[in-house]
């Protein structure tokens, strides 16, 4: 069931988006873009299995590397 879980949702959304365009009208006037996308973060963290992930420096460095991106070069980029 797992792997036709984004499939399915995008498909879905197609579909929405496609006969309900007003609703994201509605949305994007009344911050639906910022719960859209915390939604979206909380699935995606759901979905994503922690237990395979190891922790060494490895992890470590693309941490890092990660927040070096974020949080510096993509205010920089616009």
């Amino acid at each position: 069931m797992r792997q036709y879980f984004l499939p399915a949702g995008l498909i879905l959304a197609a579909i929405f988006a496609l006969t309900l365009p007003q609703a994201g009208v509605i949305l994007a006037g009344h911050n639906g873009i910022t719960l859209t996308i915390l939604i979206i973060f909380l699935v995606s963290g759901y979905q994503t299995g922690a237990a395979g992930i190891p922790l060494n420096k490895g992890l470590l460095h693309v941490f890092l590397t990660a927040a070096a991106v974020s949080l510096l070069l993509a205010p920089l980029l616009g």
